[in-house]
C-alpha cells in the first residue's frame, strides 16, 4: 500500500469539503427534527466539521474521506446537543 504524499493544497481542499459536508448534513438533520433552522446550530455544525477535519487534515490525504468526516460531524453535533 503507498502513502500519498501530503500537499499543503489536499489539506486545504479537505477542509472545506468536510466543512461544506457537515453544513449540508447539518441543515438536512436540523430540518427533519424540528422542521426550521436555527442559526447556532449552523454555526455550531460548520465549526463541528472544521474542528474534526481540520485537526486530522494532516493524515487525511483522500477527499472523500474529508466528505465522509464531515457528514459523521454534521450527524453527531445536532443529535447529541439536542438530545443532551
Amino acid at each position: 500500500m503507498r502513502k500519498e504524499t501530503f500537499t499543503p493544497i489536499i489539506s486545504s481542499i479537505s477542509v472545506i469539503l468536510g466543512m461544506s459536508s457537515s453544513f449540508i448534513t447539518n441543515i438536512t438533520i436540523c430540518l427533519l427534527h424540528r422542521g426550521r433552522l436555527n442559526l447556532r446550530d449552523i454555526q455550531n455544525g460548520l465549526l463541528a466539521g472544521l474542528v474534526v477535519v481540520g485537526s486530522s487534515s494532516y493524515y487525511i490525504t483522500n477527499l472523500g474521506l474529508a466528505v465522509v468526516c464531515g457528514f459523521a460531524a454534521g450527524i453527531l453535533y445536532p443529535l447529541f446537543y439536542n438530545l443532551i
